[in-house]
C-alpha cells in the first residue's frame, strides 16, 4: 500500500506527504498483519483473531482505493516552478 500511495502521488504530481487518513491506512495494515501472524499462538481464539485481522485489511484496503482512484484515474497535476 505504501508504494502503490507514493507512486500514486508521484505520478500524478502530488506532494509526496502521508497525510492523517493515509497514515491510518498504514496503522490498520500493520495490525491486520501482526493479528495474522499473531493468530496460531491463540489457538482458543485464533478464527476471532483472524476475523478481525480481516475487517482490520478491509478498514485500510477500502480508505486506499477510495483516496488512491482520483490520483490513478485524473489527470497529472501540472508542477509550479518558483
Amino acid at each position: 500500500l505504501a508504494v502503490m500511495t507514493r507512486a500514486g502521488l508521484g505520478h500524478s504530481g502530488r506532494p509526496l506527504t502521508a497525510t492523517t487518513p493515509i497514515s491510518a491506512i498504514y496503522i490498520l495494515a500493520n495490525v491486520a498483519a501482526a493479528l495474522r501472524t499473531a493468530s496460531p499462538f491463540f489457538p482458543d481464539a485464533y478464527k476471532p483473531v483472524l476475523a478481525v485481522s480481516a475487517i482490520a485489511w478491509s478498514s485500510a484496503f477500502v480508505p486506499f482505493a477510495i483516496l488512491s482512484a482520483p490520483l490513478l484515474l485524473g489527470s497529472r497535476r501540472q508542477s509550479v516552478t518558483t
